[in-house]
């Protein structure tokens, strides 16, 4: 396949397609306070939850890879055509639905600290070789199924393992390679990086935002030290922490990094009166089955967090309605 329509198809797949499922999202849920991270943050945990029934349901059907990536294509194209009055909204009112902020000094500073850490993960940082996804993705496009082989040996495997079959993390990247054409290694530990490592600091930038929203400089403090949090397994031997860097394509990298922290946020949000049930619910349970994509069980985490805020919350209202 031509270089340029393999750029093409990525981009969609990896920008294109998640920023329209944050419009239909942000529409869905609250339309007054929409902005780019958010719609970024949103259409990616979007997009996991999707992909997460989609493949869950070919794993159980024991359909191919090709149909799996079938599915997806129509999924994503039907959802940039919803998405399309949306954007035309977005294009012509960018006033309303996009950032209130202008694009100042701190922002341009913490666009360039976001395009180091991308480029120290793509050209500096040695991948992160625990795991085996790569080994996955290349044994399902090469013999088009889904956790039917062994990824070393080949074999038939009589079942599929439960913390495969409930978490195909690795089939999204499958689908992409199948579509594409893109050698499996390259994709994940080269390109993936390129577009995850932007998407977990729009989730910080969510949180300078509500921790610090009238800070210009806290907030940037706050960007370089995730930034430093994130270096500093490359500078240990045995790669202690999260790896943004090393490993964004992990699957532990992408739940406590990204789907965790957001999770975290709507509820903090939610417990300050800051957005309504009805405005994040359909995002929890995104992140309760983007969770579960990326890291068997890891719904649990989404529900332990949503059960402990609507707890508080009763209790608080239980209060005000005694002192009332």
């Amino acid at each position: 396949m031509n270089l340029i329509l393999q750029a093409v198809i990525v981009i969609w797949l990896l920008c294109v397609v998640p920023f329209a499922m944050g419009l239909l999202l942000e529409n869905i849920s609250d339309k007054k306070s929409i902005s780019v991270p958010q719609t970024f943050t949103f259409g990616y945990i979007a997009m996991f939850a999707l992909f997460f029934i989609e493949s869950a349901f070919a794993i159980y059907m024991n359909r191919e890879l090709h149909i799996l990536m079938q599915w997806w294509e129509i999924s994503a194209v039907v959802i940039c055509i919803l998405s399309i009055p949306f954007f035309y909204l977005w294009i012509r009112n960018g006033k309303r639905i996009t950032d209130s902020q202008n694009i100042e000094k701190t922002g341009c500073i913490m666009c360039m600290i976001v395009l180091t850490v991308m480029s120290i993960s793509v050209f500096l940082a040695f991948p992160d070789t625990t795991g085996d996804i790569v080994e996955h993705v290349m044994r399902a496009v090469s013999t088009d199924t889904l956790y039917q082989y062994d990824p070393y040996t080949g074999e038939i495997m009589s079942d599929v393992p439960l913390q495969l079959k409930y978490a195909p993390w690795d089939m999204f990247f499958a689908v992409i390679c199948k579509m594409t054409g893109i050698q499996s290694a390259i994709l994940i530990k080269t390109i993936i990086p390129i577009f995850y490592i932007p998407v977990i600091y729009m989730g910080y930038m969510l949180w300078t935002q509500y921790l610090f929203p009238e800070r210009k400089k806290m907030q940037l403090y706050f960007f370089i030290a995730m930034s430093l949090i994130n270096g500093m397994p490359l500078l240990m031997d045995r790669g202690y922490g999260i790896r943004v860097i090393s490993g964004a394509f992990q699957r532990d990298t992408m739940l406590y990094s990204f789907v965790l922290p957001m999770t975290i946020w709507l509820a903090i949000l939610y417990l300050d009166e800051k957005k309504k049930l009805n405005q994040i619910f359909f995002v929890w349970i995104g992140c309760a089955l983007a969770a579960e994509l990326v890291y068997y069980k890891g719904i649990y985490f989404i529900v332990l967090i949503v059960g402990i805020t609507l707890c508080i919350s009763l209790i608080r209202r239980i209060k005000q309605w005694r002192k009332s």
